[in-house]
């Protein structure tokens, strides 16, 4: 996503190194802790001065909001002026059906009537299907509250459980699980500025990867992040149906 230059993928990843280094916290100590934590805070900045193409683009957005909260006719030519008007848009399509949303149909219809009112830019109209170009205002207009709530569960069910396994084991188990937490709030951050769960690439990309994650997760032994455990007497570490437990292995214990 960072490669792609997109502005939300920048302002991401301020937020994903703290994220990791509150995960990591403890192994950090006091004094690392606070120079990582001001490395982080200084990274928008010195990234904003080093870094042309970082420059550039926050020059841009800012002269965007300048000229859109002015009232400025350009608006309707800059890309952060027309996604606010198609939020507005989605959220009246939303009003519209706050339970399943709108279908494409009438949200091009909708978005035509709102135009003629002079709610919103007639820009809005060469936007394919109404589409809002973010995460959460595509669902909410599209797929209403039920649509939010699946969406929030797609997020928060598999990071919550990264989560607590990342506070609860160490090595390369914590480091697999942080990864995990990571990978699910950058999709969460860079979804308030575009709908990357709308593609079928990177939609089948999240899913994999969490998939993948949550598997090595739950096997760690055999995905090679956990030692197994010494064997008792000799005994194999294996039974009819896996691996055994430590009780299995020393019953007389």
């Amino acid at each position: 996503m960072l490669l792609t230059g997109t502005r939300g993928a920048f302002i991401a990843v301020p937020a994903l190194i703290a994220i990791f280094v509150f995960i990591y916290r403890k192994e950090l100590g006091a004094r690392l802790l606070f120079l990582v934590i001001a490395a982080t805070l200084s990274t928008p900045v010195a990234s904003y001065m080093a870094v042309p193409q970082v420059q550039q683009r926050f020059d841009t957005l800012f002269n965007e909001l300048n000229r859109y909260e002015s009232g400025d006719a350009g608006k309707a030519y800059s890309s952060s002026g027309l996604r606010l008007e198609l939020w507005t848009a989605a959220m009246a399509a939303f009003k519209q059906n706050p339970l399943y949303g709108l279908n494409y149909n009438q949200r091009e219809a909708l978005n035509a009537e709102l135009v003629e009112e002079g709610v919103v830019i007639p820009q809005v109209l060469t936007v394919s299907r109404g589409h809002a170009h973010s995460e959460y205002f595509e669902v909410l207009a599209g797929r209403g509250s039920l649509g939010v709530i699946a969406l929030m569960m797609l997020f928060l069910v598999p990071g919550v459980i990264f989560l607590r396994r990342a506070s609860s084991t160490e090595g390369k188990e914590k480091a697999l699980a942080a990864t995990g937490v990571v990978f699910i709030a950058g999709f969460m951050i860079y979804g308030l500025s575009e709908a990357p769960l709308q593609g079928n690439v990177l939609s089948g990309s999240y899913a994999l990867t969490v998939v993948a994650i949550y598997a090595m997760l739950r096997r760690p032994v055999q995905a090679g992040l956990r030692a197994a455990p010494i064997p008792y007497r000799g005994e194999s570490l294996f039974g009819e149906n896996g691996l055994l437990s430590p009780a299995e292995l020393n019953p007389s214990s």
